[in-house]
């Protein structure tokens, strides 16, 4: 349900299928529409791409546009139950996915012989895997929410009973269990040919900071939780550099800078420091 800022409803959709669908977590997107992760067991309707028998769950991950209306939607998962509780968009554009599952085929693999996995899934933009890990031990582990870090990981957090595989210093039974993913499976920053550069100076900064990108790119600041910040265009007839100059609502912390031109995009961290 879309609200406006009196708590009116703008539009409401149902998504699903012929059988049970449920919606866990929802965030707005660079582009002004939305992702949503739950689970599924259906696999007619709105719900495509079911692995294995309807009796058990999927991730189902769908894309709106800011009208509410379906882009894309992904089944992830395998034969067994597979549950998504947290999505966020990353800083390429793309999306990370957490929750838990009990499968060892299909989508998911590595799944550590317990009955449940933290199971995380890092999407394109387009949806598709770009990869995907089981992480946990030989009893139950379950992932609840996931967010990108500031050097381009990824920080997870659930609960679990192992004290093996992945899972060390339990104190029996549930604990919270905290995991800090690499940034090797993160944003690689600048990530293009050379010529396609960007570059901010200084950085970090406190009053106001250079950006230089190809002529004609489009320059997008977003916040870490994804927030757009502040965007130009560089015209091509002018020196391929911009000047941001925060407001005063702009709060001291880390943003991504994104230049996107004919097709292609770089990106760089930067530093304001007030």
């Amino acid at each position: 349900v879309k609200l406006n800022s009196a708590g009116e409803i703008v539009w409401q959709k149902c998504l699903g299928g012929s059988s049970y669908d449920y919606a866990y977590s929802i965030q707005q997107t660079f582009d002004g529409g939305f992702i949503v992760a739950g689970y599924s067991c259906s696999n007619d309707g709105d719900v495509s791409g079911h692995h294995g028998s309807t009796s058990y769950f999927d991730y189902w991950v769908v894309k709106l546009n800011s009208a509410g209306e379906i882009e894309w939607q992904k089944c992830l998962g395998g034969s067994s139950y597979d549950y998504a509780y947290s999505i966020q968009q990353t800083f390429d554009g793309g999306f990370i996915v957490a929750g838990y599952s009990r499968s060892n085929d299909g989508d998911v693999s590595g799944n550590h012989r317990g009955s449940w996995d933290y199971w995380v899934v890092k999407l394109n933009s387009a949806g598709e895997i770009v990869w995907q890990k089981c992480l946990g031990g030989s009893y139950d582990d379950y992932a609840n929410s996931i967010q990108q870090t500031a050097d381009g990981g990824f920080i997870v957090a659930g609960y679990s009973a192992s004290n093996d595989g992945d899972v060390s210093g339990n104190h029996g039974r549930y604990d919270y269990w905290v995991v800090k993913l690499s940034p090797e499976d993160g944003i690689s920053e600048n990530a293009m040919p050379e010529q396609f550069a960007i570059n901010v100076f200084p950085n970090p900064f406190n009053s106001s900071v250079a950006i230089t990108a190809p002529a004609g790119a489009e320059i997008e600041i977003y916040d870490l939780l994804g927030n757009p910040v502040w965007s130009k265009t560089i015209p091509r007839s002018a020196q391929a550099k911009l000047v941001w100059q925060p407001d005063e609502t702009v709060a001291s912390g880390i943003y991504l800078v994104k230049a996107s031109c004919e097709g292609k995009c770089a990106t760089r961290k930067l530093v304001y420091l007030k």
